[in-house]
């Protein structure tokens, strides 16, 4: 019961952070790919 209740106080906060990161990390990749499509897609019409 110790040993869950150190793991606990220790996992959980990292597990919020990565959450976090994760979240920021898919946000920023899907600015970017509906940033980058429009240029693309322009680049793609010019000859």
């Amino acid at each position: 019961m110790n040993v869950f209740r150190i793991a606990n106080r220790d996992l959980m906060p990292m597990l919020g952070v990565s959450i976090v990161f994760g979240a920021i990390g898919a946000a920023a990749m899907i600015s970017l790919a509906t940033l980058s499509a429009p240029s693309f897609s322009l680049a793609a019409l010019l000859p």
